[in-house]
């Protein structure tokens, strides 16, 4: 198989969403492979005025820099979303967690407060 580098521009969720108008309520999404603090960080904005973040989370160490799940917990805790559960996860052969699908909500429920 072939390889080559490639240059790619990047820029932050919250310069790309400057100046513009999303419509209440809304969800972010990250799957970036391993990018997951970064993007959440150069989010904040943006997650500031979401409902329900959905990030991927991989329980195993693949990337180099990856984050752990108790850093994205507490960076996500810092703009007001609380962890929520577990919407899906997936297995490795032999049966252990490979990677999860963690909810994050603005208006979660406390102890004291009914889920009805």
């Amino acid at each position: 198989m072939k390889q080559k580098t490639i240059t790619v521009s990047c820029v932050t969720l919250d310069s790309f969403f400057e100046g513009k108008q999303l419509a209440k309520p809304y969800m972010v999404k990250f799957d970036v492979q391993g990018y997951e603090l970064m993007a959440i960080k150069g989010g904040s904005e943006l997650l500031s005025g979401a409902e329900l973040c959905l990030v991927e989370v991989s329980v195993a160490p693949l990337y180099e820099g990856q984050a752990t799940f108790s850093e994205i917990v507490i960076e996500l805790e810092r703009v007001g979303l609380l962890y929520s559960g577990n919407v899906s996860q997936q297995f490795t052969p032999d049966g252990r967690i490979a990677y999860f699908d963690a909810l994050f909500a603005r208006n979660y429920p406390t102890r004291s407060q009914s889920i009805d």
